[in-house]
């Protein structure tokens, strides 16, 4: 082997040797990065809001239960949020002097603490501008005990709605809001101490009537209205309690107390008899011919009493007499 091949091998084996010396550096620092960008890959697999010249949007998850709510900024200054666990999310983007914003979306899943999900920043040359021609909005009236509908507020309870967009419930009224034109469902939950009912208008009311729905159109560039009435609840359901039933004027009269002064229908000034009838008896006095029983009554226990006791002194008085025993003895004389 000659010098130089020898002096070849040589260095390839210094090489090969700091190749290997250094793999578990590069190894590490492999890992490292990626530990680092791990999350940030998956941050980006989220979904992230859209924003435009006119709105913000983020459309919900799909078989999501919880509960997310879209923010937009502008240098600090909340501009507007919504908030909805299915449907797409909008807010209203407004004019500013530069149209820098930012939106963020958060995720509340059920019985849990809100987190980051994702967000976006963009600087548009125009922002603004007048908001969608279109709106919707909802009511909950009362109705009158006769069925009849009014045009008075009742608080509380909850309206919503669901369509092209989704407007999240929120107590009554529900105010006008800003949507795509279309076709909507719009729910409502009675107030405490109401019950939803018909009134005559087109809502379909659940069973006990705690919930109902009805059909909402929102034509475009105008508003659509959604109408439900309630009640306080009636007798049979809870809802208070039954009046008295009138009770007779009840007096003392010539027919003894307790029997109303009224008793005898058809009676005239002129001193007729009235019809033969019924009257109830009162204290000792006997129905129908009302008859004083309570003197005869005391009088027959004096005589049963008296009459006992002879029985019982007349018994002592045989057991107690003398019994007289005559005996008759025969004698014989003798002849003198």
């Amino acid at each position: 082997m000659s010098d130089e091949t020898q002096r070849i091998e040589e260095q390839t084996r210094s090489l090969s040797g700091r190749a290997l010396r250094r793999l578990p550096a590069v190894v590490g620092v492999a890992g490292l990065s990626v530990f680092v960008s791990g999350p940030a890959l998956a941050g980006a697999a989220h979904v992230r809001p859209t924003i435009t010249p006119t709105r913000a949007t983020f459309p919900v998850p799909a078989k999501s239960t919880s509960l997310w709510t879209l923010r937009l900024w502008s240098h600090g200054t909340l501009e507007g949020s919504a908030a909805g666990t299915a449907g797409t999310l909008t807010v209203v983007v407004p004019h500013t002097a530069d149209c820098t914003f930012q939106a963020d979306v958060t995720q509340t899943p059920p019985e849990g603490q809100p987190s980051y999900y994702s967000g976006t920043r963009v600087t548009m040359s125009q922002c603004g501008g007048p908001p969608p021609a279109q709106t919707i909005a909802g009511h909950i009236y009362l109705c009158t005990p006769t069925g009849s509908p009014t045009t008075t507020e009742v608080a509380g309870g909850s309206l919503a709605a669901s369509g092209p967009d989704t407007v999240a419930s929120q107590a009554n009224p529900l105010t006008p809001v800003a949507v795509a034109s279309g076709s909507y469902a719009m729910t409502a939950g009675s107030p405490a101490g109401y019950l939803l009912v018909d009134c005559g208008g087109t809502a379909t009311v659940g069973s006990g009537g705690l919930t109902a729905s009805e059909p909402v159109t929102v034509p475009p560039g105008g508003a659509g209205v959604g109408l439900f009435y309630v009640s306080a609840p009636t007798v049979g359901d809870g809802g208070g309690s039954a009046p008295s039933p009138p009770v007779a004027d009840v007096t003392s009269s010539a027919d003894g107390p307790g029997v109303p002064s009224a008793a005898v229908p058809g009676a005239t000034d002129a001193g007729h008899s009235p019809p033969p009838h019924a009257v109830a008896a009162a204290g000792s006095r006997l129905a129908f011919t009302g008859m004083d029983i309570g003197p005869p009554l005391l009088l027959g226990l004096l005589l049963l009493g008296a009459g006992t006791l002879m029985l019982a002194c007349s018994g002592i008085r045989r057991r107690s007499r003398p019994v007289l025993r005559i005996e008759v003895r025969r004698t014989g004389r003798s002849a003198e």
